[in-house]
């Protein structure tokens, strides 16, 4: 039996978000893979902030101190790290790691065990956090992929019939996409799901609106290691930067290259309000094509470099899906951006 999937429409800031108004203290843990899952929580953890609820988050690595930084009176509990990386196959790394993310999945459970009887929130909201639920707490799984899409029809079936095996112990599946205007597309179908779906509509911290720009070009990295360098590797070598102004965000607070060009400003992490403005002054911006990181940029209408990184079937499928769309220009890592 499928259930029927719904798109909420609330007033906050034309939020579609539930209100969960039968639930008071809520637990939110989103997945360390970059700042992405965390950052699509802000909107999140904000409306719920804004009906009077009690939040508390959970999380590991750069991801959690950025919310930790941002919401200091909100109890926090750290998670098990997955530590995910990956070569040019995603689907031979996974494999490869497997038995390690099973030990960490196992951890999580036991850790969200624990963090229930001490906090005890009668919600959870685990964004691609498989074992951040729990029996007698009402869990909600948040994420855009339902439908995980690979060249080979036989892994691509594995890994679905897989994924929902995990999402369906969960009581409830928000999906961050507009039903109707998709920026995931055929990821986030939820036809084949058997616990109730709501698309609540795309989640971003960012408002933006774009100025006269004063930056040539804004380099955004993110995502796990070693890809996230091997990007920042490639833009500091692409010589037809050279005569450019150059911002760089690393996305993270690890030790830093030591060959930047004199035309690059470079910065580790950078809070809210200073992303927003950079990106409104910015002639063009390069990055991954996350989806997190599509939903910040769907009001961006300058030139947009996408480069998906090489063998992580989602981000190609969002690079294609997105090509030539409002700006969108998908490059291969190392190919010149100018």
């Amino acid at each position: 039996m499928l259930y029927l999937v719904k798109a909420i429409s609330l007033s906050f800031e034309n939020s579609m978000i539930p209100t969960l108004t039968k639930h008071k203290r809520i637990l939110i843990a989103p997945l360390h893979w970059g700042l992405g899952h965390a950052t699509r929580c802000i909107p999140i953890i904000d409306h719920l902030l804004s009906l009077g609820k009690e939040v508390a988050i959970a999380g590991d690595s750069t991801s959690f101190a950025m919310l930790q930084r941002r919401y200091p009176e909100l109890a926090s509990y750290e998670l098990p790290s997955y530590n995910v990386s990956y070569s040019n196959s995603m689907t031979l790394s996974m494999i490869l790691q497997g038995p390690k993310l099973m030990t960490t999945y196992r951890k999580e459970i036991k850790e969200t065990d624990r963090i229930v009887k001490e906090w005890k929130p009668d919600a959870i909201i685990s964004d691609n956090r498989f074992g951040v639920r729990h029996k007698s707490t009402y869990s909600i799984y948040l994420t855009h992929q339902l439908n995980v899409q690979h060249q080979n029809k036989q892994i691509a079936k594995f890994a679905n019939l897989l994924h929902r095996k995990f999402i369906h112990q969960f009581d409830e599946c928000w999906i961050p996409d507009d039903f109707k205007n998709s920026l995931s597309g055929r990821l986030s179908d939820s036809s084949a799901m058997k616990i109730p779906c709501i698309y609540v509509g795309a989640l971003t911290r960012l408002k933006l609106a774009v100025t006269n720009p004063t930056i040539d070009l804004l380099a955004i990295l993110s995502g796990p290691e070693p890809s996230r360098t091997h990007l920042e590797k490639s833009i500091i070598s692409d010589t037809s930067l050279s005569d450019k102004s150059i911002y760089l965000i690393r996305g993270t607070e690890t030790q830093r290259l030591t060959n930047y060009p004199a035309n690059f400003k470079v910065y580790d992490i950078v809070d809210q309000q200073e992303l927003t403005t950079l990106i409104n002054t910015s002639s063009a911006i390069i990055c991954r094509s996350g989806y997190s990181t599509i939903m910040d940029l769907q009001d961006y209408d300058r030139p947009k470099f996408y480069i998906p990184t090489k063998g992580q079937t989602e981000q190609e499928y969002l690079a294609k899906y997105h090509e030539g769309r409002n700006g969108v220009i998908v490059l291969d890592e190392g190919q010149s951006v100018f």
